[in-house]
């Protein structure tokens, strides 16, 4: 059997991905919070679901800072409809560590992410670094591997 070159799988993907990707609110000013804020979102959650929820948060709280600062009433009413809860409470506290600790801005490792953002797996911590580091080749990475869990059954 031949073995098949992987290496060739990044540069037509990424062709593909630039002609093909879906116009997404988080994906017009793609900062680390609003992706980090959509990865949540969209976690057990259609896409075509979180659009209107992603507007409504951004609108409300545009930055890291006005999420670490939002009053737990209205911050669960803006997510009321998204199930689920812890998410957006754990969003909340990863959000004060980043304010307290970091002024407000992203850490650019991946072992501090995955200590703030607590990811008990480790797709959004890739998904946080390659916006980071502005890594096609990490987000890319993350996309094959959800390819693969859903086509080959890889685990």
């Amino acid at each position: 059997m031949e073995k098949f070159d992987f290496q060739r799988i990044p540069a037509p993907l990424l062709s593909w991905y630039r002609e093909n990707k879906r116009d997404l609110l988080w994906r017009k000013e793609p900062t680390a919070y609003r992706v980090w804020v959509s990865e949540i979102m969209l976690q057990q959650t259609r896409v075509e679901a979180v659009k209107e929820y992603y507007a409504r948060f951004m609108a409300a709280l545009p930055t890291v800072e006005a999420l670490a600062y939002c009053e737990e009433e209205k911050l669960l009413k803006l997510w009321e409809g998204l199930g689920y809860y812890s998410r957006v409470r754990n969003l909340q506290k990863a959000a004060k560590i980043i304010v307290e600790r970091y002024d407000g801005e992203f850490p650019q490792t991946v072992e501090e992410l995955k200590t703030i953002l607590e990811a008990k797996d480790e797709e959004t911590t890739v998904i946080m670094t390659g916006i980071q580091l502005s890594d096609e080749l990490c987000l890319l990475a993350d996309e094959v591997s959800k390819i693969e869990t859903v086509n080959f059954k890889v685990f």
